[in-house]
């Protein structure tokens, strides 16, 4: 992907300017930053349906949840629910697509509609 190509040139441009250990070293926390925003940061499907006369909201990740989502996904249940008025308001989180959790984001979640 062309996000690839920032850690791929700052890697280069570092061993080119500074030295090969540093250079390496850099793209290597230039990467791990990149990997750990996207475990902090999943994509997430919002739909609004309405099933037997009860408005439902349905969250949908599309990856993995870890400990550095759960704030993220909890503030994107907020803001999606706050956008709709109605008390009776029932918000279902599709795990379907999610291929992995730890346990500190199921504890966490529990606090998500709270």
């Amino acid at each position: 992907s062309e996000l690839d190509l920032v850690p791929l040139t700052a890697t280069f441009l570092c061993c080119l300017l500074i030295s090969l250990e540093y250079g390496m070293i850099i793209g290597v926390g230039i990467n791990l930053i990149s990997i750990l925003y996207k475990a902090a940061r999943p994509r997430v499907h919002i739909q609004h349906l309405s099933v037997c006369s009860r408005e439902v909201l349905l969250i949908r990740p599309d990856s993995g949840l870890f400990f550095p989502a759960a704030e993220n996904l909890r503030e994107i249940v907020l803001k999606a629910s706050s956008k709709d008025p109605r008390p009776s308001l029932t918000v279902v989180i599709d795990g379907s697509y999610v291929h992995s959790i730890d346990a500190t984001m199921a504890k966490v979640g529990g606090w998500i509609l709270t």
